[in-house]
């Protein structure tokens, strides 16, 4: 309680909670945990495996992450690392991605590359102690990058963009309701403001896969005034989304005392372009609230659209057509606050699929999607009849 625990520390601690025997109560209160320190807990914590039942973050604060920690991208870790592993949390690091490549087993260490030094050994590092965690050198600094391995097309799935469309769901994990009751219970019911409560859940909607069901019952367990935000804040954390899943509106409906009708009808606004976002067919003109996270959830998709698209274009040997000479398929792209300004610069400037979005403004954007179903990969969805007099 108390101990200035941050995001490296949390990092730590998630690794712990996952493989610890005995563990099974954690009182982190008033600790400058974050958004990202207190995701990587609740990522621990709500897999099947962690003993952990009950967390307390009573009084948590937000802390930015800076310093010599590095900060860990679950959903797409592809980066140039430099570790010094003398850091504990580099450490950590290091074996999340390891683990991440099947504990260095087979090709799965195909996913590093221009290692510095050469001599260093990563099939060393993967062998485990005494408590099952892997032996990383507690010393030296080691330089690599590391590339993820590519997703793979589903089966029965024509569209080339089927491969990422569950890409937003990586690095999640699959909570299942006793472990989500347990810990809304012992966790989200010990912060004390909104303020509190809603770093929390920006916590859970990077840290878990949702169903609606757990928006059912976080609901039941917030105040009315934040009813709305709850919906907000975990909707693109939901698997399957469809245009036809009413997901919390009929609990907010419940939670509201006053203006139900007008605040329905808000949240339905707020969150239909998540609801109807279609990956598979990204081509068209886009407008995002970057303040809304339905919105920014979007945004984020059309990113990872962007890097995919890039990527095959590339291994394909495709001609450019862009308009910035980057192979992305976007045009126009501007960000309004007070006025309109290009968020791009020209010629090899920022591309969108890196770029770290605003916080707030509305996003324009044209997508001119350049993957197309291979021939013959189109299907018959409607008989010949339908359409004969």
């Amino acid at each position: 309680v108390g101990c200035s625990l941050d995001y490296a520390a949390d990092f730590l601690l998630g690794e712990v909670a996952i493989k610890h025997p005995t563990l099974e109560r954690l009182d982190l209160s008033s600790n400058p945990h974050g958004v990202e320190g207190l995701a990587c807990l609740l990522r621990a914590l709500g897999r099947a495996g962690s003993k952990v039942s009950s967390l307390s973050v009573t009084d948590l604060r937000v802390n930015k992450v800076v310093g010599p920690t590095v900060k860990y991208r679950w959903q797409d870790p592809s980066d140039s690392y430099k570790l010094n592993l003398w850091h504990p949390q580099h450490r950590g690091v290091l074996r999340s991605l390891l683990s991440r490549s099947g504990g260095g087993t087979g090709k799965a260490l195909d996913g590093f590359s221009q290692m510095d030094p050469p001599t260093f050994s990563l099939e060393s590092c993967t062998k485990l102690d005494p408590y099952g965690v892997m032996s990383v050198p507690t010393e030296g600094v080691v330089s690599f990058g590391y590339a993820a391995a590519s997703p793979g097309t589903p089966r029965g799935g024509g569209n080339p963009l089927e491969k990422v469309q569950g890409k937003h769901l990586q690095g999640r994990t699959q909570i299942d309701f006793k472990r989500c009751s347990a810990l809304m219970l012992g966790c989200y019911t010990s912060c004390r403001t909104d303020a509190q409560r809603t770093v929390f859940l920006e916590a859970a909607a990077q840290a878990w896969r949702l169903k609606p069901g757990h928006i059912a019952l976080i609901l039941r367990l917030s105040p009315a005034a934040l009813s709305a935000q709850v919906v907000r804040t975990l909707l693109p954390a939901v698997e399957n989304l469809s245009g036809d899943m009413l997901v919390g509106i009929a609990g907010v409906r419940n939670k509201v005392m006053y203006n139900k009708r007008r605040e329905e009808a808000r949240l339905r606004h707020e969150t239909v372009q998540l609801m109807l976002f279609n990956m598979r067919s990204p081509t068209g003109r886009h407008w995002f609230d970057l303040a809304n996270p339905c919105d920014r959830a979007c945004a984020e998709r059309l990113q990872t659209l962007v890097a995919f698209e890039v990527e095959a274009q590339r291994r394909e040997g495709r001609p450019d057509a862009s308009q910035r000479g980057n192979l992305e398929p976007v045009r126009n792209v501007r960000h309004e606050e007070a006025r309109g300004y290009d968020l791009l610069s020209s010629g090899d400037g920022d591309q969108l699929a890196k770029l770290e979005l605003p916080t707030s403004g509305r996003l324009r954007l044209d997508y001119a999607s350049r993957m197309r179903p291979p021939p013959g990969g189109a299907k018959e969805v409607t008989k010949p009849e339908v359409f004969q007099g």
